[in-house]
């Protein structure tokens, strides 16, 4: 399992076992990269400056703060919710 998605603190845990996903995510980053530095006639960007740069890294890692943070809140689950034994 590359992403979790249930109440497990290690977000990052098993992220690089499946091959294809960490190809989509490093070919999205560097897209992503590449059309705010270069892609000002077709999107409409400028280039960041790097305390731009670094701020909006900052936003993204504060996202993942924030779903730990939320996953400290202590809340009954649903019928549903419960984590089921993996099937294989």
């Amino acid at each position: 399992m590359s992403r979790k998605v249930n109440l497990d603190m290690n977000v990052f845990d098993g992220i690089f076992e499946n091959i294809a996903f960490s190809i989509v995510i490093i070919i999205t980053v560097i897209l992503q990269a590449l059309i705010i530095e270069f892609g000002n006639l077709a999107f409409m960007t400028s280039g960041l400056s790097g305390p731009l740069w670094g701020i909006s890294i900052a936003i993204g890692a504060g996202s993942l703060l924030w779903g730990v943070l939320l996953r400290l809140i202590k809340v009954p689950l649903e019928e549903w919710e419960k984590e089921t034994p993996d099937v294989q």
